[in-house]
């Protein structure tokens, strides 16, 4: 992707590096915090120096003077290194994915700027060194400057790591949107650690150091002090914060989890161990949902109330024996309509049909337990108990007959004991109820498609079920059903 300047030139590699985010920003953290050590370092050195005062500012003329050459000698070089370095950011420009070896270098680079920091540090520690040797300073004021210098270089440089990789973040977070990497960043206790050391830690240890320098007064120690304290609180400000901003997110996405709320995806921008924390929630959301539509699938299948005693109970084959009112429902001339009808216009009638049936008999309390092609067996009192399931399916059966649909359909009611469970094997097995009543309700079906009001149940059913609703009932015949040894009393739906 091309990138033009305003002027509509086309950008060059480097102008675009440190013109363009994330490469400009990350050139000027690497320069302004090496430029603030510098500048601190070396008024630190002058204003602790035990010297008269006209060798004071001869020193620190001298010391500008080498320090100015040096700054430009090493800022040349690092930044003619470091925009060599961003081209491992030139995928960001180009818009692409980056290829591994991209990935893995832009999430090194906060390491490969401190790296060079403290090289340029360490150079201009022992080039200070030798130009105050050969001045003629006393060799322990030259160890004082080298130790002071590399200790200062040692604070800039983690300074440098943490400012670069907070730059980088929304960078990194495009490098690991795609998959975790390994870890490629400090840990969280090494980040502290780090910050503490050098922050507090170093300042501390040249006040331990100081009778090595008895040269040093309590005013020496005391600016030491005070750049420890100051050092110290920026560094573990900006370690922790490093820290906490991204423990907040993955803190207010576990929030949105426990609140239901699976729309929930955690930016990944650190490659250490929060990053895994960051990726870590993201896998257990993606788990979740997947548990959550399969569980929706598993209740479409089987019902919600057969899903949630699975989940709740677990699943084992068996079943229990259960006092139920089993409703069966049946389509009139179905042969019929699947050879005179095209069969998805058949389907849809169907699907139309099953639609209310699923709505009426969830309303009544009762649960559908299988279709079979076009008829359905619906249970009020399995797996959940109903007290008066007899009255509930007989209102379900009324309910249903007033339904207005393209298909023709019968009926049939009954209660009694059955056996509710798990039937199967262990590798495929469904819930369903077996045992008369279901027998006896289905053929009461095929008996009611002759009846006018195309409605029969027997009745035992209607004998248990409440006063009021027996004014919506007759009685009928009794009829010797097929496959049964006694002839079933049965009523029908007042005309």
């Amino acid at each position: 992707m091309r990138l033009l300047r305003r002027d509509g030139a086309e950008l060059r590699p480097w102008q675009r590096r440190i013109g363009e985010p994330p490469g400009g920003p990350v050139m000027g953290v690497f320069a302004v915090s090496n430029i603030a050590g510098s500048v601190i370092v070396n008024a630190y050195l002058g204003m602790t120096a035990q010297e008269s005062v006209a060798d004071i500012q001869e020193d620190l003329l001298h010391g500008w003077v080498l320090l100015a050459s040096y700054f430009a000698l090493v800022g040349y070089a690092g930044a003619v290194v470091g925009v060599r370095r961003l081209a491992t950011l030139d995928w960001v420009y180009e818009r692409r994915t980056p290829s591994d070896a991209e990935r893995r270098a832009t999430l090194r680079l906060p390491r490969w700027f401190a790296i060079a920091s403290m090289l340029a540090w360490a150079g201009g520690s022992v080039l200070f060194s030798i130009a105050g040797w050969i001045d003629g300073d006393d060799l322990r004021h030259v160890a004082r400057s080298f130790v002071g210098s590399m200790l200062g270089g040692l604070t800039t440089s983690a300074m440098c790591y943490l400012l670069v990789e907070r730059v980088l973040r929304p960078t990194f977070a495009l490098v690991l949107a795609e998959r975790p990497a390994p870890i490629e960043t400090l840990g969280v206790r090494a980040r502290l650690a780090l910050a503490w050391w050098l922050g507090s830690g170093v300042p501390l240890l040249g006040i331990a150091l100081s009778p090595l320098f008895p040269e040093q007064t309590a005013s020496d120690l005391a600016i030491l002090g005070g750049i420890g304290l100051v050092s110290g609180t920026a560094m573990i400000a900006v370690a922790s914060q490093s820290v906490s901003e991204r423990l907040g997110s993955v803190r207010h996405a576990l929030g949105r989890i426990q609140a239901g709320d699976l729309a929930v995806d955690v930016e990944v921008d650190e490659a250490g161990e929060i990053g895994q924390l960051q990726a870590g929630v993201n896998a257990m959301v993606r788990g979740l949902r997947e548990r959550q539509v399969i569980a929706d699938l598993f209740g479409r299948h089987v019902g919600d109330e057969v899903a949630r005693q699975a989940l709740d109970e677990g699943v084992h084959l068996g079943g229990e024996q259960r006092d139920v009112s089993a409703l069966f429902l049946d389509v009139t001339g179905s042969t019929w309509l699947a050879a005179t009808r095209p069969a998805t216009e058949v389907v849809a009638w169907l699907n139309e049909l099953f639609t209310i049936v699923v709505r009426i008999v969830g309303e009544e309390g009762g649960w559908v337990d299988k279709f079979e092609g076009d008829a359905a067996l619906c249970v009020f009192g399995a797996p959940a108990p109903l007290r008066d399931h007899p009255t509930r399916a007989l209102r379900a059966a009324r309910r249903l007959r007033d339904v207005v649909v393209p298909l023709d359909f019968g009926i049939g009611v009954s209660s009694g004991l059955v056996v509710a469970g798990n039937i199967g094997s262990e590798t495929r097995f469904e819930y369903t109820v077996i045992g008369d009543p279901v027998n006896e309700a289905a053929r009461l079906t095929e008996a009611s498609k002759q009846r006018p009001g195309r409605v029969l149940a027997a009745c035992r059913t209607f004998d248990r079920a409440d006063v009021a609703e027996h004014v919506h009932w007759t009685m009928a015949d009794t009829l010797a059903l097929r496959g049964r040894p006694e002839p079933t009393p049965t009523v029908e739906l007042r005309a």
